[in-house]
C-alpha cells in the first residue's frame, strides 16, 4: 500500500491540517557530518579550504540554515545546524554537498569532492533519557491520576524498551533522529480519557509502523498528548507532525463522533504543535566536542 505524506489510507478526505494553516513552536538542531572522497585529507589544502568555508556560509545563509557550529577537518566537514519544521535533513545534505562540490570544481578544479555516505544526529537541550522520563511522568505532572483506579492510567501510556540512541542506516546515511512532539485538543477540552487514549496510541503505532518510524514513548493526558518518536532523514518535523495529526484526527472523528459532538468540538486538534529534536547528546555537549577536535587537529 502506498503511503501519502499526509495520510497512508487512500480513501481519506482532504487533510484537516496543511503546512499553510498550522503554527509550530520548535527547537530543531542537528549534527551533520560529510566526508571527503575516499576520506582523503582534501580539505587541508588552503585554497580548497577557503572555497568550502565561503561556499558553506553562502548556502546556509541563502536557505535559512542557522549555523551553531562548523568545523572543517582535513577529511570531513561537520556542522551543527538549527532548522525550521518544513526543512528535511536529507535535502539539507543535497544542497550543501551539491553547492560546495560545484564551487570546488569551478574555483579549484577539484573533482570527486565527497564520499557518498553522510551522518545525521538529532540534538536538543536535553537527552533522550530526559525526554523519555518527562513524557512518562505527565499524569503525575498534571496530577491527573484517577483516584482509586491508577491502573487505568496505563491505558494512556506506551513505552518501547528499545534504545532510541542506537544508530540506524538508510540510503548511505547513518543516523539518530528523534523528536518530542506535543498536540493539544481544541479549546483544551478533556476529550482524551484513558479509553480513548488507548485506541489513539494503537492507531499511532500503526501509522509509525507504516512509515518505518520508531514510536518510543507516548502519554496522553486529557486535553493533550506527548510523543517521543524516531523518524527518518527524509522527514521534516512538519511532515511528521501533520502525518500524525491528520491520521489521528480522521480516526478519532470516525470512532468518537458522538463524544466530540457532546463537547461541541468540530475537530480534534488545535492547529498547532510543538516539535523538539533530541538525541543521545545535547547541543552543548556536541559543540564542545567539535571545538575540542578542531583544537587537537590544529595542534597536530
Amino acid at each position: 500500500m502506498s503511503i501519502n505524506p499526509i495520510y497512508f489510507m487512500t480513501n481519506q478526505p482532504i487533510p484537516h491540517f496543511t503546512p499553510n494553516d498550522v503554527t509550530a513552536a520548535y527547537g530543531l538542531r542537528f549534527h551533520f557530518g560529510w566526508h571527503a572522497h575516499r576520506r582523503q585529507p582534501l580539505f587541508g589544502e588552503p585554497r580548497l579550504r577557503s572555497v568550502l568555508q565561503d561556499s558553506f556560509q553562502r548556502v546556509t545563509d541563502a536557505h535559512g540554515f542557522h549555523v551553531l557550529e562548523m568545523e572543517l577537518e582535513p577529511t570531513a566537514l561537520r556542522a551543527v545546524l538549527s532548522l525550521t519544521p518544513p526543512t528535511v535533513p536529507s535535502a539539507v545534505t543535497r544542497l550543501i554537498k551539491g553547492n560546495l562540490a560545484a564551487d570546488a570544481r569551478r574555483l579549484t578544479g577539484t573533482h570527486n569532492l565527497w564520499s557518498r555516505g553522510w551522518f545525521l544526529r538529532s540534538l536538543g537541550e536535553v537527552t533522550n533519557e530526559t525526554v523519555r522520563n518527562y513524557v512518562s511522568s505527565q499524569f503525575e505532572h498534571h496530577r491527573a491520576i484517577p483516584v482509586g483506579a491508577p491502573e487505568i492510567v496505563e491505558k494512556a501510556k506506551y513505552h518501547n524498551p528499545a534504545d532510541p540512541g542506537e544508530l540506524r542506516k538508510l540510503n548511505h546515511v547513518v543516523f539518530e533522529y528523534n523528536m518530542h512532539l506535543v498536540f493539544t485538543i481544541r479549546r483544551r477540552c478533556d476529550f482524551l480519557d484513558p479509553y480513548v487514549a488507548e485506541t489513539l496510541i494503537a492507531y499511532w503505532r500503526l501509522v509509525c509502523e507504516r512509515r518505518d518510524w520508531r514510536l518510543w514513548d507516548v502519554e496522553v493526558v486529557g486535553d493533550h498528548a506527548h510523543l517521543f518518536v524516531g523518524v527518518l532523514p527524509t522527514n521534516g518535523a512538519e511532515d511528521v507532525a501533520l502525518t500524525l495529526m491528520n491520521n489521528s484526527a480522521y480516526f478519532l472523528e470516525q470512532r468518537h463522533a458522538a463524544v466530540l459532538a457532546q463537547l461541541h468540538l468540530d475537530g480534534v486538534w488545535q492547529g498547532g504543535f510543538y516539535a523538539g529534536s533530541v538525541g543521545s547528546a545535547t547541543t552543548s555537549q556536541l559543540k564542545s566536542y567539535l571545538q575540542r577536535r578542531a583544537m587537537e587537529a590544529e595542534e597536530e
